[in-house]
């Protein structure tokens, strides 16, 4: 099989994505509620928002084979998959609400993907 899950939230958990991929062979996404993340721990929010729009940090779980990321835009957004983590990096414009005008912004792959599938 060849496919690729993606969800949000209310779903995702690393078990779940770990077993969706030894079991069923299906690759899986989704943004990650903090809560569920088994203790990856991950740069602060105040870290992240010092650093600026677009900052990354990540971990790789082995024994789930699970990349969780954290990417901060406006606010901090978590994510976990099985088929893709943070590279390779591009750029997207996002609205800057002070500057009223459209930034350039680092973007993870897992972002994209995510974006591109959820219809965003």
């Amino acid at each position: 099989m060849n496919f690729k899950l993606f969800f949000d939230n209310f779903y995702t958990d690393i078990d779940l994505i770990h077993k969706l991929r030894v079991e069923y062979g299906i690759e899986s996404c989704g943004t990650i509620r903090s809560n569920r993340m088994r203790g990856a721990v991950l740069d602060t929010d105040a870290n992240m928002k010092k650093k600026g729009r677009g900052s990354v940090d990540f971990r790789f779980e082995r024994h789930s084979e699970v990349s969780v990321v954290k990417w901060y835009d406006n606010k901090p957004v978590h994510l976990a998959s099985s088929y893709c983590a943070v590279t390779p990096i591009d750029k997207c414009q996002r609205w800057d609400g002070t500057t009223r005008k459209y930034v350039e912004v680092d973007r993870p792959r897992i972002v994209r993907d995510y974006n591109k599938s959820m219809g965003a």
